[in-house]
């Protein structure tokens, strides 16, 4: 995974491996890798009419703590574009990060209204897999969202994805085993 991550010269795939390995909890494993990509990727101008790329990168550096703009997401006028309601993945990744706004910025209290208004709509026309993903994260956003209970629901969604990087799904797994039986072993410990 280390490799993948190295070689990754493509922001954008670069970006969603680091969501990935984000979502199934593994990313505590890959800090150097992900701080370089982000490094590499903070001043890079992503397509604006590209919702999906333009949140995730928000998103990811929001997270990181880097400073980036959240007027990316309006048009001229200081609306979101219509072309962004039937973006699925550009939804959601615009929903989750409107979670990462500062309490004075109005932007993403607009973006959160809007992309969960188009998600609720949009939720009877997805495949199976990304349907439960996305009602998962409505419930229950990815910020706001305890690592370990992310991994747990995301493992089975991310299985039956498409695109599932398998290596990654494999890894991902066996850290949460492995993880899951130290826990229990503490917990033994400590009710003796």
């Amino acid at each position: 995974m280390k490799k993948i991550l190295i070689n990754a010269t493509d922001p954008l795939k670069s970006l969603e491996l680091i969501d990935s390995i984000q979502w199934l909890g593994v990313a505590y494993h890959f800090e150097k890798e992900i701080n370089d990509i982000f490094y590499r990727v903070q001043k890079i101008n992503i397509i604006d009419d590209d919702l999906y790329a333009v949140a995730l990168h928000f998103r990811l550096l929001r997270q990181q703590r880097y400073s980036i703009s959240s007027s990316t997401f309006l048009d001229d006028k200081g609306d979101f574009m219509a072309c962004f309601c039937n973006n699925v993945k550009g939804l959601l990744s615009l929903y989750e990060s409107a979670y990462l706004g500062f309490p004075d910025e109005e932007i993403l209290e607009k973006a959160k209204k809007f992309s969960r208004f188009h998600l609720k709509s949009l939720i009877c026309k997805m495949e199976p897999s990304f349907a439960l993903m996305v009602t998962s994260a409505l419930e229950f956003p990815l910020v706001r969202t305890p690592d370990r209970f992310k991994a747990r629901n995301y493992i089975e969604i991310y299985d039956k994805y498409k695109l599932c990087n398998k290596k990654l799904l494999d890894f991902a797994k066996f850290d949460f085993n492995i993880l899951q039986a130290t826990y229990q072993e503490e917990l033994r410990i400590i009710s003796e």
